[in-house]
């Protein structure tokens, strides 16, 4: 007989989507990253992309500048 897999607590909190506010504030850090690692051209894509996905975020100053 299968016994139940138990991959960890379950909190009762569901994994969070792609609209919660922690993943953007983590795809705007990693934008952040890439331009401290001189990775300008991929920062500008992944800004560019999340702009897309999210055109009702407000972008910080200092990265909405790598959209114009």
């Amino acid at each position: 007989m299968l016994e139940s897999i138990d991959d960890g607590p379950d909190d009762g909190d569901p994994p969070a989507s792609a609209d919660a506010p922690e993943v953007r504030a983590a795809w705007l850090a990693r934008v952040r990253e890439l331009l401290d690692a001189g990775r300008i051209g991929e920062a500008r894509a992944s800004l560019a992309e999340f702009h897309r996905r999210h055109p009702q975020a407000e972008l910080p100053p200092d990265l909405r500048a790598l959209l114009d």
